[in-house]
């Protein structure tokens, strides 16, 4: 549901935001920060493959040691006057999978131009409800839009309800 891949074809800009390492950071396979790569040359070469490119290191609960993980991210990106723009959406899971309670934690955005700065945080989310979100979707007018399924904290299942998020400020809020 997700999708990982956003192209601004006036630049020529090819973006991808992914779950990795690095692994000194982040020793269990279970656990993950994102990354974001990119390249100007059709994918003959890519920037951000240092740590430095870790994309969620800096929002609350999402830190070495929090055992929280980073997973399905969606990416869109666009040119806005002559800028290339990047949005995202993720959830965040807690690694405790043996905890019938609390896997999924909430889901969490960021947004900015590329190459930042980015801001962001976490969707504010509904008592007993969690998110798990799919991917984004620009109207001509500029408005984003997210598709999000809940999921019920007590059992971590599916609750078959579906929201529609929107920002009518580029991703930021």
């Amino acid at each position: 549901y997700s999708n990982q891949l956003g192209y601004d074809w006036v630049n020529g800009i090819i973006s991808i935001l992914y779950r990795g390492g690095p692994e000194e950071e982040y020793p269990n396979p279970g656990n993950g920060s994102l990354v974001i790569n990119t390249s100007s040359d059709r994918g003959s070469t890519w920037s951000g493959t240092s740590p430095s490119n870790i994309f969620n290191d800096d929002l609350p609960g999402n830190i070495p040691g929090e055992e929280l993980s980073a997973r399905h991210p969606s990416l869109y990106s666009w040119n806005d006057n002559g800028t290339t723009r990047i949005a995202t959406v993720w959830s965040n899971i807690f690694a405790t999978f043996l905890n019938p309670n609390g896997v999924f934690g909430e889901a969490t955005f960021k947004a900015g131009p590329l190459g930042g700065p980015y801001q962001g945080g976490r969707l504010p989310k509904e008592t007993a409800m969690q998110y798990f979100p799919s991917k984004i979707v620009a109207d001509q007018n500029g408005k984003l839009y997210s598709l999000f399924q809940s999921i019920n904290p007590d059992t971590d299942l599916l609750t078959g309800e579906f929201f529609v998020m929107m920002s009518t400020d580029n991703g930021l809020s």
